[in-house]
């Protein structure tokens, strides 16, 4: 069962039996709409390098790296234009077969080599000894849908992969962040110099596709750079983020803390039995070793089926506290 489908059915539930615990509300937007900053128009005319400047303070970088920040729309804007780049040079792109549909969509939008590695519920990376071509590993951190970090054994085994080639590269979505530092395993792989780190204002500061960042390497900086010179945010947008970045900076603070509280409010309604062994990271989605159509039939919950996320079975079950959130 893919989203559209489980969406279908969510509905159809809740005409029908409109008393189950909802554990499957993925709109965050909707459901912390009241935290979402509405910063006024400004008419002065915003820059770029200043704006990504702002981002590299907010986020503790140093102020050397902000040229290598560049501005986008948002990660969705990022990855249309670096998965482009990837269709030009052959580039082989390692994407997540079960985490992020959209993913292989821009992916194939661009005509893209596709190569897929399973993600959940077990981290399988890539192990094919390195090509002639470029290759793109793609993955989220904090890992979604397990909604942890990446540990000690899984920067090490990309490290390793890396390491094996010179003309290897991560991309490393980041937007699931809800504070002001990204999460030290990134850092550690960045540092490396073969990863590029992308963000936006979509989780931390609910306003999808309207600015991101990509944090590139030194040396890939004069090929990616005209990437993203080319046709930049409108200046509304940029004007908006600016805001979110300065005025409303305790906003991704205030989510984490209401995505806290959220998860607080579902375990209090869920069995021992399936709240057991649920991470208490900062996120809204959290795994269950059940299946979902057993958790509706016995315990009254429904949470998304891991095909959802593009799984091969529904063997998992990811429950989201968004519901729990207002």
């Amino acid at each position: 069962m893919n989203f559209a489908e489980f969406q279908s059915l969510r509905q159809k539930l809740k005409r029908q039996q409109p008393s189950f615990h909802d554990c499957a509300e993925t709109n965050l937007y909707r459901a912390l709409a009241h935290l979402a900053p509405a910063p006024n128009k400004s008419s002065e005319k915003i820059y770029r390098c200043d704006l990504a400047r702002q981002w590299c303070e907010y986020f503790g970088f140093a102020a050397g790296l902000s040229p290598q920040t560049l501005v986008s729309g948002g990660v969705r804007d990022s990855l249309s234009r670096l998965f482009n780049h990837c269709h030009q040079h052959q580039s082989c792109v390692w994407l997540p077969a079960d985490c992020y549909p959209v993913y292989a969509e821009l992916a194939m939008k661009a005509r893209c080599k596709i190569q897929l590695y399973t993600s959940f519920p077990v981290l399988d990376w890539p192990q094919a000894m390195p090509t002639e071509s470029e290759e793109i590993l793609l993955l989220t951190n904090p890992l979604k849908p397990h909604g942890r970090p990446l540990d000690e054994a899984d920067i090490r085994q990309l490290e390793q992969w890396l390491a094996s080639s010179p003309r290897r590269r991560l991309w490393i979505d980041c937007v699931y962040t809800f504070d002001t530092q990204l999460d030290t395993g990134s850092l550690r792989l960045f540092a490396g110099g073969q990863t590029l780190l992308l963000h936006s204002l979509t989780k931390g500061w609910l306003h999808p596709r309207l600015f991101g960042t990509t944090m590139v390497p030194h040396c890939d900086l004069d090929i990616l750079l005209p990437l993203f010179r080319e046709t930049p945010p409108p200046q509304a947008n940029l004007a908006v983020a600016r805001a979110c970045l300065d005025i409303y900076h305790d906003t991704p603070k205030q989510v984490g803390a209401s995505l806290r509280k959220a998860r607080a409010a579902m375990l209090e309604v869920l069995p021992a039995a399936v709240a057991f062994g649920l991470h208490d990271t900062t996120g809204y989605f959290f795994p269950t070793c059940h299946r979902w159509s057993d958790l509706f039939a016995e315990q009254n919950i429904l949470g998304l089926p891991a095909t959802v996320f593009g799984a091969s079975n529904d063997d998992f079950t990811i429950l989201s506290s968004l519901a729990f959130a207002s």
